[in-house]
């Protein structure tokens, strides 16, 4: 239950004079409990007293409204007081020169007040002249989560205005150009402000504080129209200057004289009003220009027109054309702030804030009001509070269907309701002391629902729910008290998500499910290592049908030592697929980088150097030039590759076991754990080097064997190198993208194994099968070569290719 604090209390007591004795309507309302006539206490609910118009305006309006109409315990803070809200008492004595504005969120951070119906984003974010930040509040407090803001449903506009009346008269007067051109418009521009009862061209008051015209302190000059404006200090006096200055070429060629404040602006801007003349003010609203009465017979308050200068494309002070001070103002919503306890303190207060949105010409009529008052104040000797509280009255009174429609409605009228929890609070306990009685939470009769004594247990779930595996109570005889077990006693509950968090190795909606250890499927595991081990063997063969034939021409004649490092590499990145199947260890990681690496670029060399031989003599089947590339020659060149890809894999193996070895994964989409292969971001860089490498050998190997195709009569080799290449690396791509598709490891492994699988396979079907074929079924043709396939034996001894004659097709 919230109790009010004795600073509160005090508080109310001082503030009580003013606000306690001024009621507008008799028949307030007052809140009752549901099922009783007894009055429940209510948090009091502390709004900001205002500065200004238009502030007053809607935090009056806020104020009023929540006392009288919903019946909230309402009060005024820093003070109820608004002639004396300035006082440097409220401010610090004005020891931070940024207490204005830098308090109206301060106040609401350190829980002073509770709500602020008005502000303007320059007030959240104040922005020097020349661009650079004075003051962030959306970074000290919005974003941290001090402060809530919302929106008002008001729009602020800075400009430079001229009356409506005239405007209508000469619909051409806000064109700039005209502005500084026609001779009529400025002629009585000049006698409107130099004509009437006061001549404010020689009024020395209204002069700048820099002795006269902004900014330059020069003479006002009479043959020039005046742009009025407030004070030298404020960012709109400066940039409506620069605008004056730019927004046409040569500027509007009008002088900008201050008066040097608001109140002294908004009297003059009155008289000329009421004179029916043309002028030009730099005002904004919402304000008191747009509030006080213009036309007594009509009621209607003063109404302006901007000039049409160029629109702000992205209403924005960051905008290309207002950094270029040739544009308008940006058009700015106006800002409301809420204390964040406030939420929970008194929701339905919090509501009511969310809710409420007034326009602006709701609150130009509340400002009109108020300055009715003000002009009759000297009868009614009213304070500045007693002022706007009889503007509001007289507001919320009005029978005028708009303004009735803005506050009659389901947003504003919010219900306030006080009831028991019928339900209970908490959850029953079986053991322990207090067995049979409802543990972790009682109610709060005043917002009429549980209050927990644990934040995992929810009160709109009438402390009994929580995140999904909730267990207990239970008594604890060591320390005497209840406790409850959150996601199955393996995780923690996430009061704002309301899931839990569980501890490594546990998964599931409650954290009830233990993860199991993941392995490779046994199915697919004998199935990969079955055909795995055939075609290790169908290599080992294939080896020692080459080495014993190797005195037979047809045999001698594939480079039997080249052949063999090509085959030994097969049958190694055949054992790679074993390695892989396996459960993963150092070990099993390590041997997989060796064989499939080494073995990659093993079997790759040997067809791509012959390849490129081939290349360097033969263009699309005829000998161009004898070149000079021995075996001995590729030979060099293979193991030098070899020991480049032997130096990556030593890097590898070092660096994983370096690193830690292999790493366990939680799959908490599989709920399971997963043994994995070093993952540390240098050994991945080895890896992946690896991965390139052999992937530029195999697309070189492609591209050579592709330019080779038509060799066929020279080449032997030529038509398995051509399919062979593309077909690994179609494999390849299909592998990495899959890699890519899913990290399921089982899918990864199988269509990698299967691929390699492939792959081998097809390359001794093509390199193997059918010469072994031949040589069996033809012994006769062992030793028989054509006449191409002598000169590229010959080229295997001489090691020279040379141009000739070609054989008939």
């Amino acid at each position: 239950m919230w109790i009010l604090s004795p600073f509160l209390f005090v508080l109310s007591l001082v503030n009580g004079g003013v606000l306690d004795n001024f009621q507008c309507f008799d028949n307030a309302t007052v809140v009752t409990y549901n099922n009783s006539d007894d009055v429940p206490y209510l948090p009091q609910v502390r709004i900001m007293t205002c500065g200004y118009s238009s502030q007053c305006a809607l935090n009056f309006v806020a104020y009023l409204f929540m006392k009288e109409k919903l019946g909230m315990n309402v009060t005024l803070y820093p003070t109820d007081d608004y002639d004396n809200v300035w006082s440097g008492e409220f401010w610090n004595g004005w020891a931070d020169p940024l207490a204005y504005p830098k308090y109206y969120f301060e106040w609401l951070k350190n829980d002073s007040m509770d709500l602020n119906f008005e502000f303007w984003g320059t007030q959240l974010v104040r922005i020097n002249y020349d661009g650079t930040t004075e003051f962030d509040g959306r970074t000290d407090f919005v974003l941290p989560g001090y402060i809530d803001i919302g929106y008002s449903g008001a729009f602020g506009e800075e400009s430079i205005w001229m009356p409506q009346y005239y405007v209508e008269e000469d619909p051409y007067s806000i064109i700039p150009e005209k502005i500084a051109t026609d001779s009529v418009l400025r002629e009585k521009l000049i006698n409107g402000s130099k004509n009437g009862p006061t001549n404010y061209y020689d009024y020395t008051q209204y002069k700048s504080p820099r002795n006269a015209t902004y900014p330059n302190g020069t003479l006002i000059n009479d043959s020039k129209p005046i742009v009025w404006g407030s004070s030298a200090s404020y960012f709109m006096t400066k940039y409506a200057y620069d605008l004056l200055q730019n927004a046409i070429p040569g500027g509007l060629d009008v002088d900008f004289v201050i008066t040097g404040g608001e109140g002294s602006l908004a009297a003059l801007v009155r008289d000329l009003y009421s004179q029916r003349v043309p002028f030009l003010a730099n005002i904004y609203t919402i304000d008191d220009n747009f509030g006080i009465i213009g036309n007594e017979t009509t009621g209607e308050t003063q109404q302006f027109e901007k000039i049409a200068v160029e629109r702000n494309p992205d209403q924005s002070l960051y905008d290309p054309c207002f950094i270029q001070k040739r544009c308008q103002y940006p058009v700015a919503p106006i800002l409301k702030g809420a204390n964040p306890l406030l939420a929970t303190r008194f929701p339905e207060a919090y509501d009511f804030y969310n809710n409420f949105a007034m326009g602006n010409r709701q609150l130009s009529k509340v400002i009109s009001n108020y300055w009715k008052y003000v002009d009759n104040n000297t009868a009614t000797s009213y304070t500045g509070t007693e002022l706007w509280l009889h503007a509001v009255c007289d507001w919320l009174k009005d029978d005028d269907a708009d303004t009735i429609s803005t506050w009659n409605n389901s947003f504003w009228l919010v219900d306030i309701k006080r009831v028991d929890c019928l339900e209970g609070c908490g959850v029953t306990a079986t053991d322990g002391p207090s067995s049979g009685q409802r543990i972790g939470g009682g109610c709060n009769y005043y917002k009429g629902t549980c209050e927990c004594s644990f934040d995992e247990l929810f009160e709109d779930g009438n402390c009994q729910k929580s995140c999904p595996g909730l267990q207990g109570p239970f008594y604890s005889t060591e320390t005497s008290e209840y406790y409850f077990n959150w996601c199955s006693a393996h995780g923690s509950c996430d009061t704002i998500t309301r899931q839990c968090t569980c501890e490594q190795g546990f998964g599931g909606a409650g954290c009830e499910i233990e993860y199991e250890k993941y392995t490779y499927p046994v199915a697919l595991q004998v199935v990969v290592i079955l055909f795995s081990c055939i075609l290790a063997i169908a290599c080992v063969a294939c080896i020692v049908w080459l080495r014993m034939s190797s005195e037979y021409k047809t045999v001698k004649a594939l480079s039997v030592n080249m052949t063999t490092i090509m085959t030994a590499g097969l049958l190694m990145i055949t054992l790679s697929n074993i390695a892989m199947t396996v459960p993963i260890s150092s070990a099993s990681c390590i041997a997989w980088q060796w064989l499939f690496g080494l073995g990659g670029i093993l079997s790759i060399m040997s067809p791509l150097l012959k390849a490129y031989r081939v290349s360097r003599v033969f263009h699309g089947g005829k000998m161009l030039r004898a070149v000079k590339i021995t075996d001995k020659m590729l030979m060099a060149t293979l193991i030098k590759c070899a020991v480049v890809e032997v130096i990556i894999c030593a890097a590898y193996s070092v660096f994983h076991e370096l690193n830690g070895g292999t790493t366990l994964y939680y799959n908490d989409e599989k709920l399971r754990t997963e043994d994995k292969c070093n993952n540390d971001e240098i050994t991945q860089y080895i890896m992946m080097a690896s991965i390139a490498f052999f992937f530029i050998m195999l697309c070189a190997l492609t591209k050579y064997s592709y330019g080779t195709r038509r060799a066929l009569s020279v080449f032997k080799e030529s038509t398995c190198a051509y399919f062979s290449s593309f077909l690994s690396l179609l494999s390849a791509l299909i592998v990495g993208v899959m890699y890519m598709a899913t990290p399921d490891p089982t899918f990864r492994n199988t269509i990698q194994t299967c691929a390699i699988i492939l792959v081998v396979a097809a390359v001794l079907a093509l390199f193997y099968g059918t010469r072994i074929y031949t040589f069996y079924t033809e012994p006769e043709n062992r030793n028989v070569t054509d006449a191409r396939a002598t000169t590229n034996a010959s080229s295997a001894s001489t090691s020279v290719m040379k141009p000739g004659p070609q054989p008939a097709n």
